[in-house]
């Protein structure tokens, strides 16, 4: 018979010692840790930082939780610096929705479409983009940081009526698929995306039905690295470059080819 209390127990992570204990309803518990999760203690809020074991099932057959937590802290406005010049506007919008922990791709959401393919129609607007961020770099970097930060809104879709999922998906034989994209330190999972992984790179992005709104890449360093041939194939064929963000840089595929490697 399983578990109806779940032994829960709080470890610092600064400190790696267990810092509260308790027993704690199975319902009252998430059904997966895999997605960052908060949890407040006398008032103070924490971060899971790891869960063992992640899931429901684990715990409940276990009997037994363990947390590590990394305490939130509130610093004044004035000294935040940001870590990056730009980010994209807007994330997905978001739902609850149950997902094997494998078959979600877990993303930072600053760098959401920060390395991204844009139709060369887009040209103009792009430009406009990097003129920005450039201004950020020269007039508000400070040590290894920026005071501001330029948030870009264009192009929304910049790929937008070139290409079908499944005709993305054909250039790619035997890509593994994400059922989910997820961001850390946002609850659920996004709406009306895709993710497929293809050896050290996973491709994602947003969808309408089943055309291909926007198109980005995030690298998977630790995975056995495929020929590039079918990304430079994409690019020559829809007309793309592959642009990164943050280094305010535009590649045709001749530059990509090098860049990826």
């Amino acid at each position: 018979m399983p578990n109806t209390l779940i032994r829960v127990e709080f470890v610092d992570a600064a400190t790696q010692t267990t810092f509260a204990t308790t027993d704690s309803e199975i319902n009252a518990l998430p059904e997966t840790f895999v997605l960052n999760t908060r949890v407040n203690i006398n008032d103070q809020e924490w971060e899971v930082v790891k869960a063992e074991p992640m899931t429901r099932a684990e715990y409940v057959q276990q009997g037994k939780l363990t947390l590590t937590l990394s305490k939130i802290t509130m610093m004044p406005v004035k000294d935040i610096l940001y870590t990056l010049p730009t980010i994209y506007n807007t994330l997905p919008a978001m739902e609850e929705r149950n997902v094997a922990p494998d078959d979600i791709l877990t993303l930072d959401a600053d760098l959401w479409r920060c390395l991204e393919f844009v139709s060369t129609a887009h040209q103009t607007v792009m430009e406009r983009e990097f003129e920005a961020i450039a201004i950020i770099y020269q007039d508000h970097r400070e040590g290894t940081g920026f005071n501001r930060l330029h948030i870009r809104k264009m192009p929304q879709a910049p790929v937008a009526g070139l290409l079908r999922l499944t005709e993305l998906k054909a250039l790619f034989v035997g890509a593994q698929p994400f059922e989910a994209i997820a961001f850390q330190r946002e609850r659920g999972v996004a709406k009306d995306v895709f993710a497929f992984r293809h050896g050290a790179w996973t491709f994602y992005g947003d969808l309408n039905g089943n055309h291909v709104q926007s198109l980005a890449l995030d690298p998977r360093p630790h995975e056995d690295a495929l020929p590039l041939d079918p990304i430079l194939q994409l690019m020559r064929m829809y007309d793309l470059l592959l642009v990164d963000w943050i280094n305010v840089n535009a590649m045709p595929y001749q530059d990509a080819n090098i860049y990826l490697k």
